[in-house]
């Protein structure tokens, strides 16, 4: 093995560990990456948008229970749910490759063979984004389509500003970690 070969595997490695030992112990990482790069497409905020979510309501983030707390926690809730259903219809609950998509104007489009477990997880992702848009998440976060152009910084900035101040957190409505 040359040594660039070992540095990937070990880099690899302390990904695999980092992503299976992290959180409560009977919940599995999702296909993040996946997530965030379709996140990135469809939202002003990106890759830090993830961070805006992450201890969200009831559902949103690592774990999940009680009740959804708003339709934006509801969208975390029936993303968990299936993720979770693919676990019972046999796919890994962890997910290091890839899935495959395309875009179009405002949509993702799942590339992978229909019924693989690449496909399924896929789905779940952009079913999860496209209930986010539906739950009357802030129209500011998303890159605007129609005109092709960004919100101003000052806008975004304040939306941020509001979105952080609204926060449900884990002790107002359920356990969480």
């Amino acid at each position: 093995m040359n040594v660039h070969r070992g540095s990937i595997s070990i880099a690899l490695l302390c990904i695999l560990v980092l992503t299976t030992s992290a959180g409560r112990a009977d919940r599995t990482k999702r296909s993040f990456l996946n997530m965030y790069s379709q996140i990135s497409h469809l939202f002003e905020m990106g890759y830090t948008f993830g961070n805006y979510l992450r201890d969200y309501g009831c559902w949103c983030g690592v774990g999940g229970s009680g009740t959804p707390q708003d339709n934006i926690d509801r969208c975390c809730m029936v993303h968990d749910r299936c993720y979770d259903q693919n676990s019972r219809d046999g796919c890994s609950g962890i997910h290091l490759d890839d899935y495959s998509y395309e875009w179009t104007s405002v949509s993702i489009r799942c590339t992978n063979s229909p019924g693989s477990c690449d496909y399924k997880n896929c789905n779940c992702d952009k079913e999860f984004l496209e209930c986010l848009r539906s739950a009357g998440f802030p129209r500011t976060f998303y890159l605007d389509f129609e005109t092709t152009t960004n919100v101003d910084k000052y806008e975004q900035s304040d939306l941020t500003h509001r979105m952080l101040s609204h926060i449900i957190t884990a002790k107002e409505c359920c356990y969480k970690r």
